[in-house]
Parts: C-alpha cells; structure tokens; sequence
C-alpha cells in the first residue's frame, strides 16, 4: 500500500506487541507520512506490505449475503496477520546504514543503478526492532521467511535494485538470512541496568560509577559538579504529559539547531511533526530531557520511551558547555533508567 492510511490503525495495532518498540506504533508513521517528513520529496516513498488471511465466507455468512444482495464480505479484505513498514528509496539519507560508498561503487565500476531500492525501516529511526510484524495467532517463523522471499519477487519484478531490512531483530535476521539475505553488523552504544557485579539491577547512579575504572569513576564525578554546582544548571526529564507545548517547542528548537549548525546534517523532520507527536496518543512514549539555567532552556535531547526502554535521538543546544553534551544524551538517561527501574537505554545513532 502506498500510505499508512490504506491501512487501519486498529489492523495495524493488533500486531503490535507491548514489549514492541514505540516507533512500530500507527501514530509515529502517520505523524512522518502526513508531515510530509518521510515523503517522496525526501527519497521516501511509501510502499508498505501488508499481508492478509485468505478468509472463506461460510455457509451462513453466504446465505446473510444473498439476503443482502451483496459480496462485501472477508472474502474481498482478509484478516490482517501480518505488515511490514517499507519505502521505495530514492537516495540513501535517513537510513543511518552509510550505504552510500555502494551506491557509488554500484554505478561508476559495476554501471548497475543503486535506486531505486526497497527498504524494510522506520525512517530516520537507528533503532532496533521487528521490521516483519506478525498477529499473535498467525505462525511467526514461516510468515516472516515467506515475507522476505517475497519482497525479493518484488523487487525484481518492479526493478529495485535490492532489498534492505534495517535495524531488524536477531531472531528475524537468523530467518531471513535463510531465505537467501547477507546479514550486516553495525555498532551501537547501549547501557543495560544490570550491575556485572551482582547481576541485580543498580540501586542508584552512583551504584552505577563503582563499576567504572577510578580514573573514569572520578572524571564522571568532576564533570557533573561542574555542570551542576559550578554552572548552576538544572537538568530534567519531562515526560507524557509533563511534554508541554513549552516544553516540545523547545525540544523542536534544539533539535533545528543542531541541523543549522552542521552542514552535513540535515534537517530531516519538522515542527509539525513534533507538534503531531506531542498532541496525540504518541505524547505518551515522549520522554525530553531539558538543561536549564536560570529557568532557560539551553541544550536538551529528545527521547522515545516505551516499557522498559528509552531511546535517545536527537541532542541540540543553544549555548555550549562542557560536559554538558554526555550529561544530557548519557548519563541523565542512564540516571532515569535507575531510578525509574527500566531495562536499558539505547542511545542509538546519528
């Protein structure tokens, strides 16, 4: 289907599991759709799978359509039991994989064309997750070897150079590399609440520092006191609700900011796309964490969480100061997840 839209958003939720990540859910790829943030100006074209049951009406639901005179049954739009968030890609921005030295090397010593390709992701979004969603009832194994076997069908038949699944799951990509993928590694930073030493979760943060080295332990410490005694900054994590058009207002500005500053990042999402995160049932993953100084918001990160889970994406600020950098995108997350006994923090890519 060319648009989230042609596609329920109750259908789409029953596959989504709760421990799933927050950026599978129906809001946040409807907020990129109709913000026009994942859109063909940008090199995403919207070309979503979704796979359905084969239902046969039965004798009585026959009989009730004669009566009625008519045929819109099952029979015409089958039980959802399966989906994949795909795009047809004209470029290779926003996919956070760096393939662009193949592309290159693609055309000017194979003379093969890179794009268009087809791509299994969560646009602008290194995290990761489930790329083939499945229903509960439906055999996850089969289903998700059958899907990856037939997204090669379409690429050949529609003239995709190739097929792309990013950032999917272990489990996923043990089945599709048999159907015939080459599976590639990439590295990320992620904390895990667990301490080595006792394999229970940290009591604190600072239970959390008597793991490092002394020498980390006792650098970690003088940063924070400069940060928060010597600069007198405030820093905190604004969340659900606690998400104020204040507050997401200036986690937008932040997020720009950073985009007006370097030239090689580019500025992928926009205000209404935030604005769309924070008004709806979306608000509730948001977690934002904000440094103030003097009640003024100076630099600050913009989060995803969900369950036991935060994801940090995006940092900006408007004054550089030292530390400040770590403080806000690492070690407040990794506080957060502590005290609030989550599972982990992803601090993710780009």
């Amino acid at each position: 289907v060319r648009s989230i839209s042609d596609i329920a958003r109750d259908e789409w939720s029953s596959l989504i599991q709760e421990e799933d990540s927050p950026f599978l859910d129906y809001e946040f790829l409807a907020a990129l759709e109709e913000t026009m943030c994942a859109s063909p100006s940008a090199g995403w074209y919207p070309f979503h799978m979704a796979i359905r049951a084969a239902d046969v009406p039965t004798d009585q639901q026959k009989e009730q359509q004669k009566q009625q005179n008519t045929t819109d049954t099952l029979q015409s739009k089958g039980k959802l039991i399966g989906a994949i968030p795909m795009y047809v890609k004209t470029n290779s921005q926003g996919e956070f994989v760096f393939d662009h030295a193949w592309a290159e090397a693609a055309y000017y010593q194979l003379g093969i064309e890179y794009y268009p390709k087809l791509v299994a992701a969560i646009p602008f979004t290194p995290a990761t997750g489930k790329r083939i969603l499945t229903h509960p009832d439906a055999e996850r194994a089969p289903l998700i070897r059958t899907a990856a076997s037939v997204l090669k069908e379409i690429a050949v038949a529609n003239n995709f150079s190739s097929v792309h699944i990013l950032f999917c799951t272990d489990d996923e990509a043990d089945l599709i590399e048999d159907t015939g993928y080459v599976r590639r590694l990439s590295v990320q930073n992620h904390f895990s609440n667990r301490n080595p030493n006792t394999g229970t979760p940290f009591d604190s943060f600072q239970d959390y520092t008597m793991t490092l080295k002394p020498n980390r332990r006792k650098a970690l410490r003088r940063e924070r006191k400069k940060i928060y005694e010597h600069e007198g900054i405030e820093v905190e994590v604004y969340q659900g609700e606690e998400v104020t058009d204040q507050v997401i207002n200036s986690a937008y500005d932040l997020y720009s900011s950073t985009a007006d500053k370097f030239y090689f990042q580019p500025q992928y999402l926009n205000k209404d796309f935030f604005l769309r995160l924070q008004n709806g049932p979306f608000q509730k993953y948001l977690a934002i964490v904000l440094a103030k100084r003097n009640k003024s918001t100076i630099a600050g990160t913009f989060n995803v969480q969900k369950g036991d889970t935060i994801y940090g994406r995006y940092w900006g600020c408007f004054e550089e100061v030292p530390y400040l950098h770590f403080e806000a995108c690492y070690y407040r997350l990794i506080q957060h997840v502590i005290e609030n006994q989550m599972a982990r923090m992803e601090a993710g890519a780009g």
